[in-house]
């Protein structure tokens, strides 16, 4: 049996950054990762700036090869755990039992599909991994109509994406407006006229009756309106990928319960990422990824870090358009804006105190909106100034 100090199962950013964490801190232990898929870490957000144009993996990856033999790390790509054994300290794949002192968990989440009539048909693709990109630059290479489901961040850039190309794109969102969790309904409604102005089509606030077709995807029924489609990408958010974990005692919610330290109820197992829910939360981004990532990193070689949950942040480039929110935009008290040369600043407070913002072609105002978060408004002060 292969034994290791530090197993790492899952090679997205959050076990990345544990195991580079862990090897600036402890020279000489043995880091094993194991991954379901084939390729090294990759900046996954970037998948969906490149659902039509032609780009190498390695463009994206996050370290180069080098950088993993240099810090030995031992890599075992294509590798899928079969059974978890936490009372024995072990797990199992298909080729080997592999016995450890510490196991990090960061095995991500999987795209949730709504239940929704026809989505197991042909043509019908969501977008999470570099296998997905594949299957769907080869099936949407010849086809004109695109349905996007989803008008979070990751479904308007990947519609964005497939409008570059020539498709022709409808963006499909349920909620009462795009980018609901980022945006109030002003600026949403200022996102969605540029959006038509650039030539796509919009369903808001639109139940999805079904997606039809014979055999493959050929169109799609939103509130009782049939659209011509020749493929749908569904982008509605994902869940932490906890199935396999459900009969091993581990606490488990929406997500992997973890505490302040990123440690689960056992005592030698951490999790980190998309599958952790920490303080009744799960957040499936790659900045908070990363940083979980670290923290376990620490906890793990001993060196003691509380995780504490950011104010949330988005930023989305959408051709001419840039749009940075911060914060709680959505419960709050008062609101006070700035507009000038087609540029926006807006403040939201909550018992006179910012608690978010929302930039538009304000780019250079981001690092001020951080600094302010949190603290009281200056009434007697302009929008502009409070940014001082």
């Amino acid at each position: 049996m292969k034994e290791t100090d530090y197993l790492i199962i899952g090679n997205g950013i959050a076990g990345l950054s544990a195991a580079e964490e862990i090897r600036k801190n402890d020279k000489n232990c043995d880091i094993t990762m194991i991954s379901k898929e084939k390729y090294l870490t990759y900046f996954r957000p970037k998948l969906s700036h490149n659902l039509v144009s032609e780009f190498n993996l390695e463009s994206i990856f996050v370290k180069k090869p080098e950088w993993y033999d240099a810090n030995e790390i031992e890599l075992l790509l294509g590798t899928e755990v079969t059974k978890f054994d936490f009372d024995n300290n072990l797990v199992r794949t298909i080729s080997e039992d592999i016995g450890y002192k510490t196991i990090i968990l960061t095995i991500g989440s999987y795209p949730f599909i709504p239940p929704i009539e026809g989505k197991e048909m042909e043509g019908v693709f969501t977008l999470r991994n570099y296998e997905d990109l594949l299957k769907i630059k080869n099936y949407m290479n010849d086809k004109s109509e695109i349905s996007v489901i989803g008008g979070g961040l990751l479904g308007l850039e990947a519609a964005w994406a497939l409008k570059k190309a020539g498709k022709d794109v409808r963006i499909i969102e349920c909620a009462e407006c795009l980018l609901v969790n980022q945006l109030d309904l002003e600026s949403s409604s200022y996102l969605q006229d540029y959006l038509l102005n650039e030539g796509f089509k919009t369903s808001i606030f639109s139940d999805i009756d079904e997606i039809f077709g014979e055999n493959r995807v050929q169109g799609i029924s939103v509130g009782g309106k049939r659209f011509s489609s020749d493929a749908v990408l569904v982008s509605t958010g994902v869940r932490p990928s906890v199935a396999q974990l459900n009969e091993t005692g581990l606490n488990i919610n929406r997500g992997l319960i973890v505490n302040k330290n990123m440690k689960t109820n056992i005592d030698n197992v951490y999790a980190a990422g998309d599958i952790s829910e920490f303080d009744n939360k799960i957040c499936g981004l790659w900045t908070i990824a990363s940083d979980q990532g670290k923290c376990v990193g620490k906890n793990a070689v001993g060196i003691k870090s509380d995780y504490i949950f950011p104010d949330p942040f988005t930023i989305i480039n959408l051709g001419k358009i840039n749009i940075f929110s911060m914060g709680n935009v959505k419960n709050y008290d008062e609101v006070f804006e700035d507009k000038s040369l087609n540029k926006n600043a807006k403040l939201f407070l909550k018992d006179k105190r910012i608690t978010g913002g929302i930039l538009i072609n304000n780019v250079k105002l981001i690092n001020k909106l951080k600094s302010i978060i949190g603290k009281k408004y200056n009434y007697a002060l302009d929008v502009s100034s409070n940014f001082e």
